[in-house]
């Protein structure tokens, strides 16, 4: 018999909430990525989610009320339908959903043992070494962004982070991208017309690609600490500007050089 296809009452006893991956935060243990495989995974193993660990409760459901989605996928599980494998990270045994959220819990509602899963092992490097080296190797497999750096191995944590947050950003909305695909999306997207912005006010040079990725997230800490106190998104171009006026605030930046000169054009 196939123990993948054997079935528990997983529901009955209930489940600790999810954890958070640990890594792509300041202050987690560097560790080192393996190349993906494929394998068919216990579903006791998944216990906690890459970037939906606030979302989701216990049972990888979004709430307490079955959704739409959700439900069709149970219906589908139990009927024996095949699912694309479910994408984790294992670290020390345990795994760490990157996709696949939605046939986790379906697998725990219908009690199925095993699923099928593209499997990455995490394990702490055996030296130390160059973890500034380390960080940008396991960013640049990872992301396939190999024209992005940083100086500090938590700079390429926290741009990680925000790769996994628009992935799941972009899922939510239907469109259902690699991690990779995510990746570049926020470099075309995010990530490079702020840097070009930056450029243009003579604050980074573009081709100076650790100052410009450090100012980068210096202006997303920015962006993000303004947002909180405003009680909304105030964007990029107003966090470049509010980061001209708190550290250049003696100079006329290029910024408005500009839009002064295309309001003289207006008027004249």
């Amino acid at each position: 018999m196939d123990v993948r296809f054997l079935f528990i009452p997983w529901r009955r006893f209930g489940r600790k909430p999810i954890v958070r991956f640990p890594f792509g935060q300041e202050g987690d243990a560097m560790l080192t990525m393996l190349p993906p495989h494929l394998e068919p995974i216990p579903v006791e193993s998944v216990i906690g989610s890459v970037d939906r660990y606030r979302q989701l409760d216990g049972r990888f459901r979004p709430g307490r009320r079955m959704t739409q989605r959700l439900g069709g996928i149970i219906r589908a599980m139990r009927n024996g339908v095949q699912f694309p494998p479910i994408e984790v990270y294992r670290l020390e045994g345990a795994c760490y959903v990157i996709d696949g959220h939605h046939r986790v819990a379906a697998a725990l509602e219908v009690g199925q043992l095993y699923l099928d899963a593209l499997v990455i092992e995490c394990r702490p490097p055996a030296e130390v070494g160059n973890l500034l080296e380390a960080a940008r190797i396991d960013f640049g497999l990872r992301t396939g962004l190999r024209t992005v750096a940083f100086s500090t191995p938590a700079r390429y944590a926290q741009a990680l982070q925000q790769i996994h947050e628009h992935r799941w950003y972009l899922n939510e909305r239907g469109k259902r991208v690699s991690l990779r695909e995510a990746a570049e999306e926020w470099r075309q997207h995010i990530f490079w017309p702020v840097v070009r912005q930056l450029a243009v006010e003579r604050l980074v040079h573009p081709e100076a690609m650790v100052e410009a990725g450090d100012l980068y997230l210096r202006v997303s800490d920015l962006k993000y600490g303004v947002s909180r106190e405003r009680g909304h998104d105030i964007g990029f171009p107003l966090a470049i500007r509010e980061w001209i006026t708190r550290h250049y605030p003696s100079e006329p930046p290029a910024f408005f050089k500009h839009l002064l000169d295309m309001s003289m054009m207006a008027v004249g």
